[in-house]
């Protein structure tokens, strides 16, 4: 009988330590590149980070010595009309119709919330029966947390159907 070539595909001590070798030897350039790339990221984060510094404090240094910039009136109207309406949509809507509601006595009907953003104060228009349920609203009114500094400020005598008339107003609490 012939003998066949014995073909063993085992690897033998010293290749197999090689091939270890070789597999721990890419896991550390893998790791090292890595290493590198965060590296170089992070340096890279710091130098746009003094950068961006450096511009804020040119602009803070230009914006403290600026010198203040005429107006024509029709602009000065436009910006204060833009302010205004900003104001206006700054009203803490939400905030301002629950504590109403929530303070309103029954026999008190609300026909008017007027609010002034400028000054942060809202004017309650209502109207009632009689001055102990609006003296009530104007109690409640004191009691909410969305309001202080609640008063009286209107009041009219009945009508002839009987309704008195009064304004009471507040200042809510986002405007202190």
């Amino acid at each position: 009988m012939k003998h066949l070539a014995d073909l063993d595909f085992a690897l033998n001590r010293p290749q197999r330590a090689r091939r270890r070798q070789v597999v721990i030897a890419a896991l550390a350039l893998v790791f090292g590149v890595q290493l590198g790339g965060a590296a170089w990221r992070w340096q890279s984060l710091q130098g746009e980070r003094a950068a961006l510094q450096a511009r804020q404090q040119q602009w803070q240094s230009k914006g403290a010595h600026a010198s203040p910039v005429a107006f024509s009136v029709e602009q000065g109207k436009l910006a204060s009309s833009a302010q205004a309406m900003l104001n206006g949509l700054a009203v803490p809507w939400d905030a301002l119709l629950q504590a109403i509601e929530a303070a309103r006595p029954p026999r008190v009907t609300v026909d008017a919330v007027t609010p002034h953003a400028a000054d942060g104060v809202v004017s309650i228009s209502v109207s009632s029966p009689d001055f102990a349920n609006v003296a009530a609203l104007v109690q409640n009114l004191m009691q909410q947390e969305a309001l202080f500094e609640v008063m009286l400020a209107s009041e009219a005598l009945p009508d002839n159907a009987g309704v008195l008339r009064a304004v009471v107003t507040a200042h809510w609490n986002t405007a202190r």
